[in-house]
């Protein structure tokens, strides 16, 4: 009878340690459960900001090809003006000189 008694006690204190070490890993694995749920909003945050820079970036590069195209328009029209405005000053100083001689 005492070997049941003994037999109970450790079958009890088996228990009880089971029941503390189920109860410290349902607090763990909530804890990480947690943790899981933050890294996820996390990651989606990330996600969404990292589309708001895509369009960001495609906008930027969509003005950046524009402004270009228009520099090169502006540079196209200065150097046609330049050359009329040589023609004309070239002319000028023809004039100028007919006058005089």
């Amino acid at each position: 009878m005492e070997e049941t008694s003994v037999s109970r006690e450790f079958i009890e204190k088996l228990e009880t340690q089971l029941s503390y070490l189920q109860g410290k890993q349902a607090e763990e694995l909530g804890a990480v459960e947690e943790k899981i749920q933050l890294f996820s909003h996390e990651v989606q945050e990330l996600r969404e900001e990292n589309s708001d820079l895509r369009s960001c970036q495609e906008e930027l590069q969509r003005e950046l090809t524009s402004a270009v195209s228009d520099r090169d328009k502006y540079k196209k029209d200065y150097k046609s003006l330049k050359q009329v405005n040589r023609a004309l000053e070239k002319d000028i100083r023809e004039v100028i000189t007919n006058k005089i001689f």
